[in-house]
């Protein structure tokens, strides 16, 4: 049985949202929300394919949404940029994750970063030294061990 080309099947695999002007992919998606679509025994991002059927090659690493809908697969609502346009893109649209929180920022953190310096440099056991700062001995050796605390 031949299979049908990439194009004729993208074709089928969108409906068109006039409210928004998306192209909103009906077939299979990935877990943050991109259309995906079988080829050569893999699966290809379906807002990429559709660049590549309506614009030819991709010149850039990224082709990005300037509706932020990563299921809309409407030609006029993509663009090429790179990794650094994408993270921009991001951050201007307000989807980039507030930074990690560590060490005193976390707020079940029981330690100083003063405190795990003075940890690191303590010359006792870790038993009596877990007792004076209120921690468990496993954590006072991941301390010593520089397997937490590793910003500092």
């Amino acid at each position: 049985m031949r299979k049908r080309p990439v194009k004729e099947r993208f074709m089928e695999k969108f409906r068109a949202d006039y409210s928004t002007g998306c192209w909103e992919w009906t077939a299979a998606k990935n877990a943050c929300g991109y259309g995906i679509i079988g080829f050569a025994g893999g699966s290809l991002l379906a807002h990429r394919v559709a660049w590549e059927i309506f614009f030819g090659e991709i010149t850039e690493p990224c082709v990005l949404h300037h509706c932020d809908n990563p299921g809309c697969v409407n030609p006029e609502h993509l663009f090429l940029g790179t990794q650094q346009d994408n993270i921009a893109d991001m951050k201007e649209k307000g989807r980039a994750r507030a930074p990690e929180r560590r060490g005193e920022d976390v707020p079940t953190s029981k330690l100083t970063e003063k405190q795990v310096l003075e940890i690191r440099a303590d010359p006792r056991v870790q038993r009596e030294i877990a007792a004076d700062y209120g921690v468990h001995q496993v954590t006072v050796g991941e301390i010593k061990r520089r397997e937490i605390w590793t910003h500092i």
